[in-house]
């Protein structure tokens, strides 16, 4: 990614531990899909007679904000923070860089994803699950500084095919 925004913001300040709360809904959805997981899902439809709107999406198997939260407590070695309701967020979440996220932390919706997995499903195209690919993203944004240092397409390639495979 080339904007380390949206879902990288809150997991940052969560990784440097500057929230010992967060006003969401512990079942809300995270609904985070790979880029290349959309492009190889859009070049599969291009082929397709079919037409509308295809939701590439995790839909039903979104992440919950608890597990997402979970995710973040083992990849940086920090206890969990206190989810409270949205409604009693805090200055911190209502007033400066944070406020931008605050609708995020609400969303409590799941995306229907039946009619791109109906199409997609049997070529063997579907999202990747986030923690299967949550430590990946994680590298990725320490090696780029979480933005501050931009990696090339090649660099970040090179990154991945230079790395020895886990034993």
């Amino acid at each position: 990614t080339p904007a380390f925004n949206v879902l990288y913001w809150p997991l940052r300040a969560f990784a440097r531990g500057l929230f010992d709360h967060v006003p969401a809904l512990s079942d809300g959805r995270v609904d985070v899909v790979t880029v290349d997981y959309v492009a190889a899902a859009l070049v599969e439809l291009l082929d397709r007679r079919e037409a509308g709107v295809f939701n590439l999406v995790s839909g039903a198997d979104a992440v919950s904000v608890r597990d997402l939260l979970q995710l973040g407590c083992e990849r940086f070695g920090r206890e969990a923070p206190r989810l409270v309701a949205p409604s009693e967020a805090g200055p911190e979440f209502t007033e400066g860089p944070a406020s931008v996220f605050l609708p995020y932390f609400e969303v409590d919706t799941v995306f229907d994803a039946t009619r791109a997995g109906a199409l997609l499903g049997p070529t063997g195209l579907r999202p990747a699950r986030l923690a299967d690919c949550f430590p990946a993203l994680m590298d990725y944004a320490d090696a780029a500084g979480w933005g501050k240092s931009p990696m090339t397409r090649e660099a970040a390639l090179r990154r991945v095919t230079e790395t020895p495979a886990a034993a």
